[in-house]
């Protein structure tokens, strides 16, 4: 008896053990991805998942959401689940250091995101809203830069 119970322990043991050591992939689709991913990451406070992605999907998602048009508001998710995507599919690429590239990806993947997610279809009422939401952002250069990017791209795609 005491040598099946051993072994019944063994088994709960090893089956815990396994389970735990696996880490769930962050969910994409939601903010919560952000913070996930800076479980893995370690980014800190400062770095980009917990102090641009993450509130800046919660201002798009749920803050600002009804600012939107309907047409508005499926840009945001479809742009949204680009943005996550791409960080998801470059995470395991980076070092876990790394948080400097997390921010250059990230960042390098928002007018391609916005472009694909139909930002350049948007009624003037919506890109309104969405330079509204990021205004204070456009004090840096690589915001200014990207927005003056991503205006261009919608008067060469007339």
């Amino acid at each position: 008896m005491l040598n099946l119970n051993k072994l019944f322990f063994l088994l709960l043991l090893f089956s815990v053990s396994t389970v735990h050591a696996e880490l769930m992939p962050p969910t994409v689709g939601t903010c919560g991805f952000y913070l996930q991913l800076e479980q893995e990451k370690q980014c800190g406070d400062l770095g980009y998942l917990k102090n641009y992605g993450f509130p800046y999907c919660q201002k798009f998602t749920f803050q600002e959401k009804n600012r939107f048009t309907n047409q508005g508001q499926r840009f945001v998710v479809k742009a949204g689940l680009c943005l996550q995507n791409v960080l998801w599919k470059n995470h395991l690429s980076l070092d876990d250091e790394a948080c400097s590239e997390i921010k250059t990806k990230a960042f390098e993947s928002h007018t391609h995101c916005y472009y694909h997610s139909g930002f350049c279809k948007l009624t003037f009422h919506d890109k309104m809203v969405v330079f509204s939401i990021v205004k204070g952002e456009l004090l840096q250069s690589i915001h200014r830069k990207q927005a003056l990017k991503m205006l261009k791209i919608c008067r060469m795609s007339r």
